[in-house]
């Protein structure tokens, strides 16, 4: 690719538009990992900072995908195409052999961090889910055990002069 190639800063674009979703789907991959270590150290403050952040670079990365997507449109646009077309299409327009084997590597890379990604976001939902059933089984737990409510159906204390209990699912 030269220089005056009228593609070059197009796709430069594009390159430097995939690295960076890359980029912040790594950063989703480690802020998913600590999320991991606060779901299994019961760490809510810990957690919550980190849905927040998570939840910034979500938008983000979407931001990212909206001008990626953009930008393909046009290109289609231009050669006469409706629709959306995919990375691989895009590749294809290319003029340089060395521009299309930086699409490729980029598009894959993107695709393993988004599949890593997803690995460990299920491995965090099943470690919730996991919780919440181990909690719900120490609550009715405690329900058999006090032999009456704890709460009422508003979610109020139910009135009883007996002792409560407390379960503590960390323990």
């Amino acid at each position: 690719m030269t220089v005056d190639d009228p593609q070059s800063a197009e796709f430069d674009d594009l390159l430097l538009n995939l690295d960076r979703q890359s980029a912040l789907y790594d950063r989703l991959y480690d802020l998913s990992e600590r999320e991991r270590a606060a779901i299994a150290g019961a760490d809510l403050i810990q957690l919550a900072a980190l849905v927040a952040e998570k939840e910034q670079i979500v938008a983000e990365a979407q931001r990212l995908e909206r001008r990626r997507d953009a930008m393909c449109r046009q290109w289609a646009r231009q050669r006469g195409m409706d629709g959306a077309p995919t990375l691989n299409d895009v590749r294809g327009w290319a003029a340089s052999p060395a521009v299309r084997a930086r699409l490729d590597a980029a598009a894959v890379s993107l695709s393993r961090r988004v599949s890593r990604l997803r690995q460990v976001n299920a491995r965090n939902a099943d470690i919730l889910a996991q919780t919440q059933r181990m909690n719900e089984h120490l609550l009715a737990n405690a329900l058999r055990y006090a032999r009456h409510p704890l709460y009422t159906p508003q979610g109020d204390t139910a009135s009883d002069r007996r002792a409560s209990i407390i379960c503590d699912y960390r323990a």
